[in-house]
């Protein structure tokens, strides 16, 4: 973690320098999530990562956002050192208007390492259907060792200075389907978008669980978990990021644990 510290900074320091790069690289983010596991053995789950926010064309007068990614990730038993051995899995998101009513979020990841899945592709569509309502609709594909599907339609409303979303989902393994419901609510800080609390809360196999080694046996619909997280500016184009988390998870195996979660991340804004 401190390395990708180290390179978050040194490339704050070289866009800064030079301002053709500052045209095109919008902003550059670190983010650290730690799990606390018990079950079936004591560990923790480490997922770190870098990205950045690049601007590379104009559609409809609105600009198409690239973001590559590169995060790794560790099970670190107690008495063992962080990132020993790590996993990397490289990732690129997107985000393009179609019109003023219909935005689409692409992001595909890859991993050759067997703590991550294989592959990853997620295609989401916000729609503005009435005034300050919204659906959002899409599919998630997750390849590990057999196919996982995902599939989310839910609705969004504006109120005030909130953004509340309703998301059902269907998560499709081995001929089977299993249902699961996300509940978001976004409070912004009067006067800035960057300054924000968002609280949630998961039931069922959700495709916004973080996905680790155990995905393919979390498949009982008993599990829920709850998180709240804080988007603030510090200073001028300088954001912290944080977020406490909660589950509980049933596993196919019948096991039953409970995992807290802590996150903690920067983003500089050119």
């Amino acid at each position: 973690m401190r390395r990708i510290t180290l390179l978050f900074i040194l490339i704050i320091l070289y866009s800064e320098s030079s301002s053709q790069n500052t045209k095109f690289i919008k902003s550059i983010g670190i983010n650290h999530t730690i799990e606390f596991i018990n079950k079936p053995i004591d560990f923790t789950w480490n997922l770190s990562s870098i990205y950045s926010e690049i601007d590379i064309l104009k559609f409809n007068n609105k600009s198409i956002y690239i973001i590559p990614e590169i995060k790794l990730a560790e099970r670190v038993l107690e008495g063992n050192n962080l990132y020993e051995d790590p996993g990397f899995q490289w990732k690129i998101d997107s985000y393009i208007p179609i019109n003023k009513k219909i935005n689409i979020y692409v992001s595909y990841a890859y991993s050759k390492d067997a703590i991550f899945p294989q592959q990853n592709i997620i295609i989401q569509a916000n729609q503005n259907i009435y005034k300050t309502w919204g659906l959002i609709y899409g599919v998630k594909y997750v390849y590990w060792k057999k196919t996982i599907m995902n599939y989310i339609i839910g609705v969004e409303k504006y109120l005030g200075n909130m953004w509340i979303t309703l998301k059902p989902s269907i998560m499709r393994f081995e001929s089977k389907n299993y249902l699961a419901v996300s509940v978001g609510n976004r409070i912004y800080f009067k006067g800035n978008k960057y300054k924000y609390i968002h609280i949630g809360y998961i039931y069922g196999h959700s495709a916004e669980i973080i996905y680790h080694a155990d995905s393919e046996q979390l498949l009982k619909n008993k599990t829920w978990g709850v998180y709240c997280s804080l988007n603030y500016e510090i200073f001028k184009n300088l954001q912290i990021q944080t977020s406490i988390t909660f589950r509980n998870e049933e596993l196919s195996n019948d096991i039953d644990r409970d995992i807290p979660g802590l996150n903690l991340g920067m983003k500089y804004r050119f």
